[in-house]
Parts: C-alpha cells; sequence; structure tokens
C-alpha cells in the first residue's frame, strides 16, 4: 500500500509540474493495434511491442520470420519452414504466449491476410508470415494480451501488425550470401526497392519493393559428430534409436532395408531375407541412417507495390498489391513397414499408419503386407508377415509451391467531425503439393503377390505401388471494412 501511495503521489506531483508548464509538449494522437479507439501514447490499453524499422535492419535478418521468431512472447508452437513432417508444409507462423498459431491473429496495415493453404495439424488456420517483403516494413506492433473481443477467437494470443511503408522516394539495393564449409546449405538474398512522389509537394507517391531468398538443403547424412548422432548406447542407460535398431522409436519389430518375416500367428519372427540375420538384428548391425534433413530447400519471392494519392480535404487513397511465390521440400523416412507398440492391435500384427492431407495420424490403420507362400524368399511354406521399409521407393518427400496475390484498396480522412477508414481487399493463396514415397497398400500386396516386386532385389516399387500424389488446396479471403471514431463524451 505504502508503494502505491508513493506512485500515485509522485504521479500527481508530476501532473502538476506539467499543467504548470506552458512548454509542455502536447501529446499525439495513435491507434494501438487491437484498439480502434484513439488514445495518446501514454494510455496503452494492453502491453504493445513495437519494432521499429530501424530495429528490424539493426537486427540482421532479412524475412519478417525471423524477426519475429526472436520474440520472447512467440512460443513453442510456432512453425518455420524447416520443420520435417508438419502438415502446413512450407509455412512459417507466430505462436504468442505459448498457444498455436491460429490464436495469434497476423495483419498487415491494420488488416487481415489470407489464410495459408494448408492448416496446422489440420486444423488451425494461420497466416504465413514469410509473405511479407521485409524491405516495405515500416514497423510491427505486437499486442502480447487477447484481443478477441474486437477480432475474435483468432485473436486470443495476441496480434502481429505488419505496417508497411507509407511511402518511399529513392531507390536501395541489398544482396548477399553464404555457403558452409561442406560446399551445402548455400543460401542467397536480394531485395530492393524504389519509390517516387512527394505526397506534400507531388500530391502521390508511388514505390515497388522486391525481396528474394534461397537456401539449399542440408541432410543429416553429410554431417556427423554428438549432436546429429541417434545412436546413445555408447553414453549410461543410453538407447540406439537408429532405424534398425532394436526398441528404437517403441517399435515392437524394428525397421528393415533388407527385410524379414513374422508369423502372423505367434508373432515370432520365422526367417530373414538376404542381408540380415538373427544375430546381426540382435546386435544392433543392421540399422540405417535417417533420411532427413537439417536445412529444408527453399525459395521466395515476394513483390509489393503501393500507390498513395492525396485528395481534397486532407484525405488520402491507397492501393496495395502484391504476389508472393514460396516453394519447400520436406524429406523424411519413409511411414509405411513400421511397427508400432501402442496400437493396441492384437499381439504379432503389424501395422502401419500414414499421413498425408486428409488423414489424419492415427485415424488411418493399413493391412499388414505378407509374403506369400509362393515367394523364393519365404521358405516357412506359409504366407507370412512382412516387415520392409523398401529403400528403393526413396524418404517421404513433400514439396510445395505456393502463390499468394492480395490487392487493396482504402480511403482515409475526415468527415463531420468523424474519422472515417474504409478498405476492400481481395486474396487468394493456392497451392500445388506432390508427395512422393508414399505407399499404396494394395498396390504393394499385389506386386508381391504376383512376383512383379521382390524385396531386396526390385528397384521399381516407386513406379508400381508408390508413385506421385498432389494435391491443389486453396484459400480465399474478401474484406470489406468501413469503421469511424468520433468523441461522444468525455468521462471524467
Amino acid at each position: 500500500m505504502a508503494t502505491s501511495t508513493a506512485a500515485a503521489t509522485l504521479f500527481a506531483a508530476s501532473a502538476g509540474a506539467q499543467q504548470s508548464s506552458s512548454a509542455a509538449p502536447e501529446l499525439a494522437e495513435i491507434v494501438v493495434t487491437g484498439s480502434l479507439i484513439k488514445r495518446t501514447d501514454t494510455e496503452t490499453p494492453s502491453p504493445v511491442q513495437i519494432i521499429s524499422a530501424e530495429d528490424i535492419k539493426n537486427s540482421g535478418y532479412t524475412n519478417v520470420s525471423d524477426v519475429l521468431r526472436t520474440l520472447s512472447a512467440n512460443g513453442s508452437g510456432t512453425l518455420n519452414q524447416g520443420f520435417g513432417q508438419a502438415f502446413a508444409a512450407g509455412a512459417s507462423g507466430i505462436a504468442l504466449r505459448g498457444l498455436s498459431v491460429g490464436d495469434t491473429l497476423t495483419l498487415i496495415d491494420g488488416q487481415r491476410m489470407v489464410s495459408y493453404p494448408l492448416s496446422d495439424d489440420g486444423e488451425r488456420s494461420f497466416v504465413d508470415v514469410t509473405a511479407i517483403p521485409i524491405n516495405a516494413v515500416e514497423g510491427i506492433d505486437v499486442v502480447k494480451d487477447g484481443a478477441s473481443a474486437l477480432y475474435g477467437a483468432d485473436a486470443i494470443a495476441g496480434v502481429v501488425n505488419v505496417k508497411l511503408k507509407k511511402s518511399y522516394v529513392g531507390a536501395e539495393f541489398t544482396a548477399e550470401a553464404g555457403t558452409t564449409q561442406f560446399g551445402d546449405g548455400t543460401t542467397e538474398h536480394a531485395s530492393g526497392i524504389w519509390g517516387m512522389g512527394d505526397l506534400a509537394s507531388d500530391g502521390y507517391n508511388f514505390y515497388v519493393a522486391l525481396d528474394w531468398h534461397h537456401s539449399d538443403k542440408i541432410l543429416g547424412a553429410n554431417r556427423d559428430g554428438a549432436f546429429t548422432t541417434t545412436d546413445w548406447s555408447s553414453l549410461p542407460n543410453g538407447v540406439n534409436t537408429r532405424p534398425g535398431a532394436i526398441g528404437a522409436s517403441s517399435l515392437v519389430y524394428p525397421d528393415s532395408v533388407s527385410g524379414y518375416l513374422v508369423n502372423p500367428t505367434s508373432g515370432a519372427v520365422s526367417g530373414f531375407l538376404p542381408g540380415c540375420d538373427q544375430a546381426s538384428q540382435n546386435a544392433n548391425k543392421c540399422t540405417f541412417a535417417f533420411p532427413g534433413t537439417i536445412q529444408s530447400p527453399t525459395t521466395q519471392i515476394n513483390i509489393l507495390s503501393k500507390f498513395t494519392k492525396s485528395l481534397a480535404n486532407d484525405w488520402t487513397a491507397t492501393v496495395t498489391g502484391s504476389v508472393f511465390d514460396s516453394s519447400a521440400q520436406q524429406i523424411a523416412a519413409t511411414t509405411f513397414g513400421h511397427a508400432f507398440s501402442n496400437t493396441g492391435q492384437e499381439q504379432g500384427s503389424i501395422v502401419n499408419i500414414t499421413f498425408s492431407p486428409g488423414k489424419l495420424a492415427g485415424t488411418v490403420v493399413y493391412p499388414v503386407l505378407t509374403l506369400p507362400a509362393t515367394s523364393p524368399l519365404n521358405t516357412t511354406g506359409a504366407t507370412q508377415n512382412l516387415v520392409y521399409s523398401f529403400p528403393d521407393v526413396g524418404p517421404y518427400q513433400v514439396d510445395v509451391d505456393t502463390i499468394t496475390y492480395r490487392l487493396f484498396g482504402d480511403v482515409n480522412g475526415k468527415a463531420a467531425g468523424w474519422d472515417i477508414h474504409g478498405d476492400v481487399g481481395v486474396m487468394y493463396s493456392s497451392m500445388t503439393q506432390k508427395i512422393f514415397g508414399e505407399l499404396v497398400p494394395g498396390a504393394a500386396q499385389t506386386a508381391l503377390n504376383n512376383g512383379t516386386y521382390v524385396p531386396g532385389v526390385s528397384t521399381n516399387g516407386q513406379a508400381l505401388f508408390a508413385g506421385e500424389n498432389s494435391t491443389h488446396p486453396s484459400s480465399t479471403l474478401g474484406v470489406v471494412d468501413l469503421t469511424g471514431a468520433h468523441d461522444l463524451v468525455e468521462m471524467p
């Protein structure tokens, strides 16, 4: 209580000093992200972090995604283009206060942006923050508090408002590149901005900004050392998690690139195909490298233009258009041929689970593949379950290419004591997603039955039962917005 009283007394003294001074500066009105009510800059209703263009430049980062990723309020639900096996492959999203990307609203100049065509975990819509050229950004306001009362449920965690430059005159160009000591993971970045017209003297301004990023992949197989190993068996109580190791990832039956058979009745291993045997498997000598990526290859091209015209009586009209093209690739181990221990299936069964758009993890259970008694590799005289990771099919790979269009027009001015702001906009995002290495179980079983595919010998698995799959999701958003603000009554 003493502290509160002292603070109140100090504030009162400060206020009295300002009233007695004729040179006290007049407080400017600002619009705080998360509220449409104009206030002075000492009356912020919610905690707001302001990142200026100078802050962005001094940070050394070259895209909006990296800038936002450094925020302490940006939580564990953050997405980035390097995140492997993501449902929303190829996108970056911000997640404030430990909540998800679906609870954080991302705005551009106070207006919504079209959602990424793929949802996070198949259920949460979000904005790809890489779809904004950083050289056109004037600043970023981050509301680190809920703003759902104004914006709705997608602003529960907070709001990120990326503010574009109102005008730009002149030209600027930057370029940079770098690579690793191994010659992979090369990154390149080039950007430029050019503008003309002074709003005060010419009555208009027009500028265009271009931003290009590219990064090459880094494969896990091309690195060694403690940070890339998956075999911790040399440490006290360490576990070998390499694919093919006993107990790796809690699998009932270890993965295998050579293949082995399991008795469908007893669940016991009944034979090995050439390349491994029981003793070698028990000694974890039949393991293989995980074909994943440390850094995924990505490319982004961003073009944004903005035209602003001064009208009569201090009114202004603005038209903003942008095109964003983003491509990314994710590589992971094949999801077929894995035997999970937590599926609740009967003893000895082998359950294969795959992930792809429209098929949620844990809900799609494929029948186990079998090797017929007629196969020369099956010496048991009866059909046996087959554990095989199909190395000739290659890793599970997802390629995405997304193009996003945004066109906005807005007018601002005063009329009859009202501050009026009107917007109309249309946005469209379209994706081509290609999936490689996803097996079709029925086709694979047919090829095993008729002998057109022989495990460990054939190399035509991709053509027979793991061909390219493609989808074309899209997202569309239209906006019509008209707001007016006016002082109604002065509160005591």
